[in-house]
């Protein structure tokens, strides 16, 4: 009895065993499943890269690579059919550089499995070549145009040497690193020297005359100007650019 008792228990077992090799996909349906994931992960970013094309970030970019995350063979994922294969954003930014995608098989063997992606967005940028002082004004050849991963680069960036080629640094630049917005004090919009409009106004009146700036500055900043007409030096706010505002 004990006898024919461990033969039906071994014959159960063995068919509960056969069963759900049996359900398990295979390793290359594995893999097939995992190639459908990539494939329709990559459509989709395609897709965002497409409908994002004129953000800042990607205008007048050199190259765009996507990375996917690995997908693991060993999850042995049924295959899903194209049209019941879902991608949707769940986390993060495209425009941020990495985000995570949510893949969901919505047939009868239902699953979802999360996938991360890379964007490398390589654009060029403004480089220091030097060490620059803070205070300093930026010259031609303290700068040079490198390219860069922009996603890294969470505090701006400029894109032309003209931008910053003349300005004075409120913070000292580092050799090979990008100049960044917040190393730069106000654009100046006079130069000492420049010609100027003076305007002296109250709530009835308003004068212009000509004037020479006697230092530089940008827009809210006070500086000492020369009436061409009286030779006096009298002391304004900038306005804009050549244009000084005097108190009356």
């Amino acid at each position: 009895m004990k006898a024919y008792l461990a033969q039906q228990f071994t014959a159960l077992f063995a068919v509960a065993i056969l069963g759900s090799l049996a359900l398990m996909p295979s390793a290359s349906y594995a893999n097939e499943t995992a190639e459908q994931i990539r494939n329709a992960v990559r459509s989709h970013v395609d897709k965002r890269l497409q409908s994002g094309a004129n953000r800042p970030q990607f205008r007048n970019h050199s190259s765009i690579r996507t990375k996917i995350g690995r997908i693991d063979g060993r999850l042995r994922l049924s295959l899903c059919e194209d049209e019941k294969l879902v991608i949707e954003d769940h986390s993060g930014s495209l425009m941020s550089g990495r985000y995570l995608l949510k893949a969901i098989c919505t047939g009868e063997n239902s699953w979802s499995l999360y996938v991360p992606v890379t964007v490398v967005v390589m654009k060029p940028v403004v480089v220091a070549t030097q060490v620059v002082p803070r205070g300093s004004v930026i010259q031609a050849g303290q700068v040079e145009l490198l390219e860069w991963e922009v996603s890294q680069l969470r505090h701006g960036y400029f894109e032309t040497l003209e931008q910053v080629i003349g300005s004075q640094l409120s913070r000292a630049l580092t050799t090979g690193r990008p100049v960044i917005p917040d190393q730069l004090g106000k654009t100046k919009v006079v130069n000492k020297g420049d010609s100027v409009l003076i305007e002296a106004s109250n709530a009835v009146l308003s004068v212009k005359s000509p004037g020479i700036a006697l230092s530089s500055g940008g827009i809210g900043d006070q500086i000492n100007v020369r009436n061409s007409r009286s030779k006096k030096i009298i002391r304004g706010t900038i306005t804009g650019s050549g244009k000084v505002s005097v108190a009356m």
